[in-house]
Formats: structure tokens, C-alpha cells, sequence
């Protein structure tokens, strides 16, 4: 998609990586728009509304968190990742720039 779209290419020559990982800057609160405002539900079906945001306590009691000094490793490279697999730094915090779909209803990433 860079290599076709002048614009693109011309943005991504400008960014520029301010530098290493701000955990702060990687939690982010929850959707607040309504994606389907009203569904006629069908005889015994439930209807759920899970708050992600809210699990954080939970996670950090129940989850493995790197420790100790972080080691730094940067690392320049184009990646094509489509399902979790993919990304073969499974116990790492990753600073990315994501490209995504042009035609897409509900946002892959918040934005700040």
C-alpha cells in the first residue's frame, strides 16, 4: 500500500519514532460508541455487554508481566502480522506503528 499511495509514502518519510516505550501511553479506556443500537433478541437468546477496561485489575493479579530492567532491543523491520501467532515476542511490550485496512467500520486501535 506505501509503495502506490504517494501520500502514504510521503507521510511514513516524515514520522519520526520518539523513542523507546511509554507504558503509560499503552493503556487506553474503552469504547464508548454504540456499534448496534437497538437488536430484537430471539426467543432465549442473551444479550452480554462485557466492559474490557474494567478487567484490568484482574489481569495484573492473574497475568505474567515482564520484570526486572528492561532490555532494549530496537528492531527496524516491516512485519505482516494477521493473527496472533505471527508475533513470536510473546512475553515482550512492543512499541508499533499498525497500518490498517482502509475500509473498516470499527477502528482496529484508538487513537490519543
Amino acid at each position: 500500500m506505501v509503495a502506490k499511495d504517494y501520500e502514504m509514502r510521503k507521510m511514513f518519510k516524515k514520522y519520526l519514532d520518539d523513542g523507546p516505550i511509554n507504558i503509560r501511553e499503552a493503556f487506553y479506556g474503552g469504547r464508548t460508541g454504540p456499534l448496534k443500537l437497538f437488536h430484537k433478541a430471539e426467543d432465549g437468546q442473551k444479550i452480554s455487554y462485557y466492559d474490557v477496561t474494567s478487567l484490568y485489575p484482574f489481569i495484573n493479579v492473574s497475568t505474567r508481566y515482564p520484570v526486572g530492567h528492561p532490555e532494549v532491543h530496537v528492531i527496524n523491520m516491516d512485519v505482516n502480522w494477521t493473527k496472533p501467532e505471527d508475533n513470536t515476542y510473546n512475553t515482550a511490550l512492543l512499541k508499533l506503528f499498525v497500518i490498517p485496512p482502509r475500509s473498516i467500520d470499527v477502528p482496529v486501535l484508538p487513537m490519543k
